[in-house]
């Protein structure tokens, strides 16, 4: 069977989502190719990336719209009765949307860093059925869980302003506004935790 081919019904079941403001939505899917034997899963993204809309109250009790989106950010896993070595993960590009996705972090936490290619300015698209790898079952036939966090930093490394509706024209006040705006994500939103997080299971 094609490493692609996801036309087989997925092992896995899903317990929990949780998508803050619709920035990153997601959704992780495991699937055996061997009907005798549960051991090793093959791994099946499919993410959306989204601008979004937030008001934000500034300090003088006023408000503004902000329109933002991510620029970079981390997909991590954490495995329950599993573990990813890196020769069983792939990288790739999407270049129709220009974003690099790259593999890192230990066997039990594998992660995947998503960032821009040149002539980009934030993530959005859609990414379909990618396959990411092969997850190996520590033990057959026991409980396994999956844990998937999409996790940015709180700050315009990680952030694009797109646009706002504010009518400020000098730097210190536009600068207050962001600094209000990076405090309520933080704060209201908690996207310093994570962007999105999804739980699955078999």
């Amino acid at each position: 069977m094609s490493q692609n081919n996801v036309a087989s019904n997925p092992v896995s079941r899903t317990q929990s989502e949780d998508y803050i403001c619709n920035l990153v939505t997601f959704e992780p899917l495991l699937f055996n190719d061997n009907c005798q034997l549960l051991q090793n899963l093959r791994l099946i993204l499919t993410i959306t990336f989204c601008r979004t809309e937030v008001v934000v109250t500034l300090d003088d009790g006023s408000e503004v719209n902000i329109i933002f989106g991510i620029k970079t950010g981390n997909l991590i896993f954490t495995l329950k009765n599993g573990r990813m070595p890196l020769n069983n993960r792939k990288t790739f590009d999407n270049i129709r949307y220009r974003w690099r996705v790259i593999h890192r972090g230990i066997s039990q936490s594998p992660e995947w860093n998503f960032t821009l290619l040149n002539g980009s300015e934030f993530l959005e698209g859609a990414l379909q059925n990618k396959y990411l790898g092969i997850i190996e079952l520590l033990e057959v036939g026991k409980y396994f869980e999956l844990e998937a966090i999409f996790k940015i930093n709180v700050n315009l490394n990680h952030i694009k302003v797109i646009c706002t509706d504010s009518k400020s024209v000098n730097k210190i006040q536009k600068g207050t506004e962001i600094a209000c705006f990076l405090r309520e994500l933080k704060n209201q939103y908690r996207l310093d935790n994570y962007v999105s997080k999804v739980v699955v299971y078999i």
